[in-house]
């Protein structure tokens, strides 16, 4: 489980990284806007031109990291990473649903900056630091 503050610092977190495992074997990592609803992350890739090979990643191998942590604002030196299955959104019904929560939390009601490949994160483990 994680702490309320822990998942507060990644909720409010405005880019996270996303890390997939390549089918031969290399990493591959991307980065990612997100939003989180309990144990599932929503996530559109960044750039939507390189969103092939992080779908094709994830679709060899579906356990993936996302990780974010504190930026030069931050007083306070900070991380959380959230281990788990992730998915590619192909249904156009559910995508538009999920980019739902993108919408809202990046307050970008035309989908700026949000069309990329839509992934979700169903979280298996949090790790974060200071603990």
């Amino acid at each position: 489980m994680i702490p309320d503050e822990s998942f507060e610092r990644l909720a409010g977190a405005s880019i996270a990284h996303l890390a997939t495992v390549r089918q031969d074997g290399t990493p591959h990592i991307v980065r990612c806007r997100f939003a989180c609803h309990g144990d599932t992350i929503f996530a559109v890739l960044e750039p939507p031109g390189d969103s092939g090979a992080t779908t094709e990643a994830i679709g060899h191998q579906s356990l993936v990291s996302v990780m974010t942590g504190a930026d030069a604002t931050d007083e306070k030196r900070w991380w959380v990473r959230a281990d788990g299955h992730a998915r590619v959104i192909e249904d156009a019904d559910d995508a538009a649903r999920l980019r739902q929560y993108l919408i809202e939390k990046y307050h970008a009601p035309q989908g700026e900056g949000l069309e990329g490949a839509l992934i979700t994160v169903e979280i298996r483990e949090w790790r974060f630091w200071p603990e």
